[in-house]
């Protein structure tokens, strides 16, 4: 990247302004290509907005050194890697979440199966409780119904 024809005073200036009509506040931002990784630069704001922007560049940082490049871009490279292990994870962790709701489902399903079953046993318990306080009665009607044939008989 090469610098336009600014001064380097821009960024020494106490608020640095690119060549726009009307000059802009400049943004500082860090260059991650391999060729200066981790070098700061100031640039036109709209440069990133639009293709409608003035050509103001300067680096702020002096070139890095090439252990320093080298360096740099390894560590950013084993960084790139994270996002694969964390989607890993992210999947195991999906897939455990699907099996928990799948368990926690049926558990439910089962529950509603275990109430519905036990209202069918309360209902015919009431039913089965008046067919046998009927059934007393009755036994208690014949037991009547013979004691009074056995006095008059």
């Amino acid at each position: 990247m090469s610098s336009s024809s600014s001064s380097s005073s821009h960024y020494l200036d106490a608020v640095p302004h690119c060549d726009c009509k009307p000059p802009l506040p400049v943004k500082e931002r860090v260059s991650w290509k391999p060729s200066n990784p981790g070098r700061r630069f100031l640039n036109c704001p709209m440069s990133l907005i639009s293709d409608d922007h003035c050509e103001f560049f300067d680096w702020i940082d002096p070139p890095v050194t090439e252990h320093y490049r080298k360096t740099l871009n390894q560590l950013c490279a084993m960084a790139n890697g994270q996002p694969l292990r964390m989607q890993r994870r992210l999947t195991r962790a999906e897939e455990q979440l699907h099996v928990a709701i799948t368990q926690r489902n049926a558990a439910e399903e089962h529950v509603i199966q275990l109430l519905e079953e036990n209202h069918r046993l309360r209902t015919n318990s009431r039913v089965h409780q008046r067919v046998l306080v009927l059934l007393t009665i009755l036994v208690c009607l014949m037991l009547v119904v013979i004691g009074v044939g056995m006095i008059r008989g």
